[in-house]
């Protein structure tokens, strides 16, 4: 059994036991090992209900503390989606009180915690609500942050679409979009403060603004400017 396996009695009678991993990190992008209470005294899988480990502990707290009493398989189930919703609450809460991030950013997260669909669902709802999550304002401080970091349009548009945001619904983005001369003069800056190098300088230069997000012909026309400059002195 695992070593941080507490047990309790559902309704005096039925034997609880919640099992916790003995590793409760994972690689990122793989989904974290669960937690699970099994009923009876023989652990079957078919009998084992999995929950995220924060669910877990939280819902033997409240079991052992006297807070709750089940005193049935259903009654149980009930007590682990409250401890669920609670704890996934408390993760969006503490993601976002470092920084802002998408509703599919947060979905991501509690999946791979290991929260169900349902219980996702409904906890992003009620942190729309409130306004700790919003996907407006969060894409229109995602844009103003990459422009200053020298990223150009098309990056910006790609990694907007990796958090689960249209970047066609973006004021900001479609205003970089509509203004190409703004973003030459954006790229001509970044490409301008670069050491040019001694050896295929236009088209390591030229790489180096794609790879940032800026369109092929803005990129040439930036670099074919600050190497004519350089020529010129």
């Amino acid at each position: 059994m695992p070593r941080n396996a507490s047990d309790v009695r559902v309704g005096g009678a039925v034997p609880l036991e919640i099992a916790f991993p003995e590793c409760t990190s994972a690689p990122p992008g793989s989904r974290k090992p669960r937690a699970r209470i099994v009923l009876g005294e023989v652990a079957f899988d078919s009998e084992a209900i999995s929950l995220p480990v924060a669910a877990a502990r939280l819902l033997g707290s409240r079991l052992s503390g006297g807070e709750v009493s089940v005193g049935s398989r259903s009654e149980l189930l009930y007590e682990v989606g409250r401890a669920e919703e609670s704890t996934a609450l408390e993760r969006v809460v503490s993601l976002c009180s470092h920084r802002d991030h998408s509703r599919h950013e947060l979905d991501e997260k509690l999946r791979l915690d290991g929260y169900p669909e349902g219980c996702r669902t409904a906890v992003l709802d009620r942190a729309a609500e409130v306004s700790i999550i919003d996907d407006a304002r969060f894409a229109e401080a995602f844009v103003r942050s990459k422009t200053g970091s020298g990223w150009g349009e098309r990056r910006i548009s790609r990694e907007l679409g990796r958090r689960g945001i249209d970047p066609s619904g973006v004021d900001s983005l479609r205003l970089l979009s509509s203004s190409p001369e703004a973003e030459y003069e954006r790229a001509l800056g970044i490409v301008s403060r670069r050491r040019i190098p001694e050896k295929n300088a236009y088209a390591k230069l030229v790489r180096f603004l794609v790879a940032r997000g800026f369109s092929p012909s803005v990129s040439s026309r930036a670099v074919r400017e600050v190497l004519s400059a350089d020529e010129g002195e």
